[in-house]
């Protein structure tokens, strides 16, 4: 019988009481992909995020997980240009 591994994915989800999800527009996110994980680095510390892509409605949307909701809101807050992905 095969045993099969859990996912970061789910291992983060488990992890990470928060997740905010940004919609990935059709051409990428471009600089902002790199901001995103700079400001993390800087404002939230380098063990307390995950970063996975994920789906929505129509598309595909970026993941960050976060153990504190004043991050998440901090994060939205610093990325006003990015969508919030729906689904």
């Amino acid at each position: 019988m095969t045993r099969r591994s859990t996912s970061s994915a789910r291992t983060d989800d488990l992890r990470f009481a928060m997740r905010v999800k940004f919609a990935v527009p059709s051409r990428g996110l471009g600089p902002d992909a790199d901001r995103l994980h700079e400001w993390l680095r800087d404002n939230v510390g380098k063990d307390k995020f995950a970063i996975h892509s994920a789906s929505m409605t129509g598309g595909s949307a970026v993941a960050v997980h976060l153990a504190n909701p004043n991050d998440a809101v901090r994060l939205v807050k610093a990325f006003p240009q990015l969508e919030l992905a729906n689904g």
